[in-house]
């Protein structure tokens, strides 16, 4: 029976992934929703009848601190283009969206004017975001307010707290300086910065980053997968130290390829060792190693931030250590695919694929986790984290929007208009880890089909924030429970 179980997992694992590559293949790009106004519409009798228009001139208001070239690199249109009639809106709507996911406006507003017979000029009014951000940190040292609240009964001694400096669109130019120092449950000082294009083309991209962290308290493994750790009050558990470099290539609108490399080392204490003796693998008090990656992405979502339409494709490769210390050799493969579709009266489809490949099966503790970080989840499994080699996720989510407007305030430099869209929701979810070395004590959720189910309402205002509340539950538990979630491109 054990060996059918475990032939029988091993097709739904395989299966997973053959769903994935397959929904790679099928990316159609779709229009907008039509709930984008766009002013004076150009119809066939405002222009002698005539079935195209030319763009006569582009001009651009409201970019106080952007500089003109960083707006019409993003744009496809130019004076001298022809439109027609029956696309006029369809561009116009991508052409807004281009400028929205910038993060570098508030607002985009595009009108025009009909010069002579069938010559148009464009006005594009954009309303510019606040770029300077010296955040106060008050946040939590777990994966997710969830996790801080069902897992460690909202202990407050959980708490980071410091000053994040950000300043984005530096130089008016796209560029990003970050600045983090915190304090806390762990320390962590960090410094980003980020240069959207060093050629005339405006399409190499460059960025650097280097940071120390240290930490009195370290999750070292997992019982019943959930995360165990020890707290030393007097003494530092854990050091790091990274420093990173990157070069991406823009490919027309859509498409990006990055690579990049770093040196990483970490240095553990004695007790973490004699806790898990493969935190570092073998035994090890410390680790040092460099490593390369190559990532491509193509994204023809709508709206980044809380997309309705279109798909986006991520691929990864990552190579941990180079041959130059003999501390790291392992590499991992991951995908995502994500394809959002408006089917109609208020109700849009989210269909998404995560997969991942990493060798060999022994590697150190601190890169084996599989489910539970960024877009490697389960719904209903919120609470857990599950170790593992090789990972294959399914995601289904059907919305209905029940609301969407702005709300008028008083005519401030940065904050005019409060946006608000309130969306209720289904879901439901599968995959499979695949482990060749499991611990008895998580044995539950390891080599096993996971299937979570749920409703739940999203809030999205502002900056892109959001506010999700799912009810979810699980094959493997009894109950249902709460989840929240915030986030923010702030």
């Amino acid at each position: 029976m054990a060996l059918k179980h475990a032939i029988i997992n091993k097709h739904i694992y395989h299966l997973l992934w053959i769903g994935l590559c397959l929904g790679l293949f099928s990316t159609n790009a779709y229009a907008q929703n039509d709930s984008t106004i766009y002013e004076n519409y150009i119809s066939e009798s405002d222009i002698d009848s005539a079935n195209y228009v030319i763009i006569q001139d582009i001009i651009l208001e409201g970019n106080k601190i952007t500089k003109e070239r960083i707006i019409t690199r993003e744009l496809d249109i130019k004076a001298g283009d022809s439109l027609s009639l029956s696309q006029l809106e369809e561009v116009f709507s991508s052409e807004k969206n281009k400028l929205i996911n910038t993060n570098l406006f508030e607002t985009v507003n595009i009108t025009y004017s009909i010069e002579k017979s069938t010559y148009i000029i464009i006005t594009i009014t954009m309303k510019e975001r606040w770029y300077t951000w010296p955040i106060p940190i008050f946040e939590l040292a777990d994966r997710s307010l969830s996790e801080w609240i069902n897992n460690r009964g909202a202990d407050f001694s959980r708490v980071r707290y410091g000053i994040h400096f950000k300043r984005d669109n530096f130089r008016g130019v796209k560029e990003t300086l970050d600045l983090l120092i915190r304090g806390g449950f762990s320390t962590l000082v960090s410094l980003k910065y980020n240069i959207p294009f060093v050629d005339k083309q405006q399409k190499t991209s460059l960025s650097f980053a280097v940071s120390y962290s240290d930490t009195k308290n370290l999750a070292y493994g997992s019982v019943n997968n959930k995360f165990v750790e020890v707290n030393l009050e007097d003494e530092i558990v854990a050091k790091k130290f990274a420093f990173s470099t990157s070069m991406g290539k823009r490919i027309g609108f859509y498409d990006y390829h990055g690579i990049g490399g770093g040196f990483y080392y970490t240095q553990i204490a004695d007790t973490v060792v004699t806790l898990n003796p493969e935190y570092l693998l073998g035994g090890r008090h410390d680790q040092q190693y460099f490593s390369l990656y190559y990532t491509y992405v193509k994204d023809m979502r709508d709206i980044r931030a809380y997309p309705l339409d279109g798909y986006y494709l991520r691929g990864n490769f990552i190579k941990y250590g180079l041959g130059i210390f003999d501390d790291l050799n392992s590499f991992m493969i991951s995908a995502d695919y994500f394809k959002y579709t408006p089917i109609g009266k208020g109700f849009f489809h989210e269909i998404g694929m995560v997969g991942m490949l990493s060798y060999p099966a022994l590697q150190p503790y601190a890169l084996s986790r599989a489910l539970g970080y960024g877009t490697k989840t389960i719904r209903g499994y919120d609470n857990y984290v599950v170790e593992g080699q090789h990972l294959g996720i399914m995601k289904n989510t059907v919305r209905f929007r029940l609301l969407d407007r702005e709300f008028e305030l008083a005519n401030t430099k940065y904050f005019s208009k409060i946006p608000l869209g309130i969306y209720i929701k289904g879901f439901g979810d599968m995959g499979y880890i695949h482990s060749s070395v499991v611990e008895e004590q998580n044995q539950r959720l390891t080599n096993d089909l996971l299937i979570g189910w749920g409703a739940g309402i999203d809030v999205i205002t502002f900056y892109n924030s959001s506010l999700k509340l799912n009810y979810s539950f699980n094959k493997h538990d009894q109950i249902g429970r709460f989840y929240i979630s915030i986030a923010s491109s702030i």
